[in-house]
């Protein structure tokens, strides 16, 4: 049977005076990095790309079955494509369903995006950090 090993920090932390600021001696059991503003601009961009990559995916996706619905509906002479046995009505139903699930996927990842900018813990993170380095 395994035992839990004792407290790392056994005395209360005290602080010091170090030219003219008041520091913390470190703490044997909590590790900390040191974030440069670039560093973390890097951070706040990493958090989004991967949603903001693929809503940018998708207005691409919406842009190009509109597109394709414009020159399917602007160029086909319908009775001559029934006449002769093909059927572009199958072509522009799936045209309009893929572009309607484009534009859907891309509200859902832009309400995804909002809502983490807005009221999750990694926006609360993030606002704290601006502060610290003074950024709007």
């Amino acid at each position: 049977m395994a035992t839990t090993p004792p407290p790392l920090t056994t005395t209360p932390s005290t602080y010091h005076p170090v030219g003219g600021t008041l520091v913390i001696l470190p703490q044997p059991d909590i590790m900390s990095y040191a974030l440069r503003q670039d560093q973390f601009e890097t951070l706040c961009d990493g958090e989004m790309s991967v949603s903001r990559s693929i809503r940018d995916a998708c207005i691409g996706a919406i842009a190009t079955g509109v597109t394709g619905l414009a020159g399917i509906l602007l160029t086909i002479d319908w009775d001559l494509a029934e006449k002769q046995g093909r059927h572009p009505m199958l072509w522009v139903i799936a045209m309009c369903s893929l572009t309607l699930v484009a534009l859907v996927y891309c509200v859902v990842e832009s309400i995804r995006m909002y809502r983490t900018r807005g009221s999750s813990t990694y926006s609360r993170l993030i606002k704290t950090i601006k502060q610290y380095f003074g950024m709007p």
